[in-house]
């Protein structure tokens, strides 16, 4: 994943959080048929926008951490993005 970042529970704080640009957040898991789908046009869109905004993927299912961090954002669905600026949704 080029310009993607994959990351965790553990790394959201850092990664998300207390980052100084925009992050867009690709909630998913490997068994959803539309988060595969949305894969190659992520990828695409992290290398146009990567000076300006950071791209991240968290798996839900990976962890009880990442499922924890998704409910907290309201993410009922996948794949969901989401936006964060200053380490708020907008």
């Amino acid at each position: 994943m080029g310009s993607v970042l994959e990351i965790n529970a553990e790394s959201w704080e850092t990664d998300v959080l207390k980052s100084d640009i925009m992050v867009v957040v690709d909630f998913w898991h490997e068994h959803c048929p539309w988060c595969i789908r949305l894969n190659p046009i992520f990828e695409e869109i992290s290398e146009g926008y990567k000076d300006k905004a950071k791209f991240a993927k968290l798996n839900v299912l990976k962890s009880l951490g990442n499922r924890e961090v998704a409910l907290k954002y309201g993410v009922m669905s996948t794949p969901t993005l989401k936006f964060f600026c200053k380490g708020r949704p907008v």
